[in-house]
């Protein structure tokens, strides 16, 4: 035992003597394993940053095929309109021309449109309107029953398409929805290829035809509306003269009725008056007789008026400030006092008010009127709204043709403008400075 002990004992001296090197060598192999894994760490470093790199490679690859697949829709489609639009284009090249329509009437137009309906509906229930192309219908019943389905469903389709752009047919689109009808028929041709189903050209042309036809209807029905407004203004204007003559002979004769009574009155006075008296008396009755001469004289020219219901004034007046030189409107008034349709005129719907340039007297002013449209009809501002009687002409021009109809006149070359030159002027001046503020006066 004490043999062991003393081993033991050894033992312990022994490590304790050992420990400051056992810790050394620890110490040295911990920094080599130390230094060695940075140098591992820096030598796979490349490493990270390629899985990295291909990565962000492979995101940017993702990205091109998503650019170049929508880019390709994109091809695709521009060339299916390429196309549709290359058959578009000789479809209406293959189209003749229609016919033009100048009925004189919105009934003509009707009955004819009404007889373009009639053909569509034969095509249709002969079975011609669409039909097979290229294949005979096949013996089986089932069969049968399948494409005719299908030949009411193209039909149907194109029908539909064709009423929406009739019923929106403007002016303006005209020519856009006949392109659409055309572009229609072939993109449903084309859908139904795989069936042999195609609707006919003929049909397509009713069809046509029958857009012209709408288009000109409405034209027409707008035509004679503006027509009868025309006519029920005029029947008003004609009213108001009828009133307007009406109430200025009452009122001509109430003022003649009573300067009459004060010329005689003043007649009596004259003749029981003598010297300065006398005299005095005298000029205020030739003043009198005057005032009731031009009584007289208006109750004439209103009684004349009155009974002459086509006597009127035919007007040539111009708005520079609000359209410009050179544009003119010629119109007609049966007013008794004609000034006051020009002051209407120029109410607040214009900046400045109108210059007269003729006021034309005429025993059948209608005629007259029509007559200077029909001449000036080529220089219309507006060519469709024939109530627009503005025109763009030469103060020359109007002359010679309202003297070649009416003869002598008078007429005011230049307009004053007044209103529209003073304008300009003080737009033109310099603007004036605010003024300072007043010095305070100090108070005693």
């Amino acid at each position: 035992m004490e043999a062991i002990g003393q081993v033991i004992g050894y033992v312990i001296v022994a490590a304790a003597l050992m420990s400051p090197f056992l810790l050394g060598w620890f110490a040295v192999r911990v920094y080599r394993l130390n230094k060695g894994l940075r140098a591992e760490l820096a030598r796979l470093a490349p490493v990270a940053n390629v899985d990295a790199y291909m990565a962000q490679a492979a995101a940017t690859y993702q990205q091109w095929q998503a650019a170049t697949a929508s880019l390709q829709a994109q091809h695709q489609a521009l060339t299916a309109d390429v196309a549709a639009l290359d058959a578009e284009a000789f479809q209406l090249a293959a189209w003749p021309p229609l016919p033009a329509h100048d009925f004189g009437a919105a009934s003509e137009y009707e009955q004819q449109l009404g007889q373009i309906r009639d053909r569509q509906e034969r095509l249709v229930r002969s079975g011609t309107a669409a039909a097979l192309v290229g294949w005979h219908a096949p013996a089986d019943a089932a069969a049968k029953r399948i494409l005719d389905r299908a030949l009411a469903l193209v039909l149907r389709a194109f029908n539909g398409e064709c009423d929406a752009l009739i019923e929106r047919v403007r002016a303006d689109t005209l020519a856009t929805y006949e392109r659409r009808i055309g572009a229609a028929a072939n993109a449903i041709n084309k859908l139904a290829a795989s069936l042999h189903c195609a609707i006919a050209e003929t049909y397509v042309q009713l069809k046509r035809q029958e857009l012209h036809l709408v288009h000109a209807y409405q034209t027409q029905v707008k035509t004679e509306r503006d027509e009868q407004r025309a006519i029920r203004a005029q029947q008003r204007d004609d009213d108001r003269a009828v009133e307007e003559a009406a109430r200025a002979l009452a009122a001509a004769e109430a003022d003649a009725a009573k300067l009459g009574a004060a010329v005689d009155r003043a007649r009596r006075e004259v003749e029981l008056a003598a010297g300065a008296k006398q005299a005095q008396l005298l000029t205020q009755l030739h003043a009198m007789e005057a005032k009731l001469a031009e009584a007289e004289e208006r109750g004439r020219r209103a009684k004349s008026m009155a009974e002459m219901t086509r006597s009127g004034h035919v007007y040539v007046i111009s708005n520079v400030g609000s359209f410009g030189e050179h544009v003119y409107k010629v119109g007609m008034t049966r007013r008794l006092e004609p000034q006051d349709r020009v002051d209407e005129l120029g109410d607040a719907s214009v900046p400045f008010a109108f210059d007269v340039h003729a006021m034309i007297y005429s025993n059948d002013a209608p005629r007259l009127e029509k007559a200077l449209h029909d001449m000036l009809a080529a220089r219309r501002v507006n060519m469709v709204n024939q109530r627009k009687e503005f025109f763009r002409v030469t103060i020359e021009e109007i002359e010679r043709v309202a003297r070649a109809h009416h003869g002598d006149f008078h007429l005011t070359r230049v307009a004053e403008a007044a209103e529209y030159r003073r304008s300009l002027e003080l737009s033109s001046a310099p603007v004036p400075r605010a003024l300072p503020p007043p010095v305070p006066v100090a108070r005693r």
